[in-house]
């Protein structure tokens, strides 16, 4: 990692979930910290919905 400077963390709140995203940067980036922050928030809402459907999933 050389040549990388840490930005600050930046705080996103959504509901009770609190999230600290960090980054560094880099010349071969190809997504903005927001762009990276709103995929990750997708992929954690498309694995709680999909939790929370198989939890109510049982025989019946």
């Amino acid at each position: 990692m050389q040549n990388q400077k840490t930005i600050r963390p930046a705080e996103y709140k959504i509901g009770k979930t609190l999230y600290y995203v960090s980054s560094f940067a880099s010349e071969s980036a190809k997504d903005t910290m927001v762009q990276k922050v709103n995929k990750l928030l997708s992929k954690d809402m498309e694995l709680y919905i999909s939790d929370t459907l198989t939890e109510g999933a049982g025989p019946g």
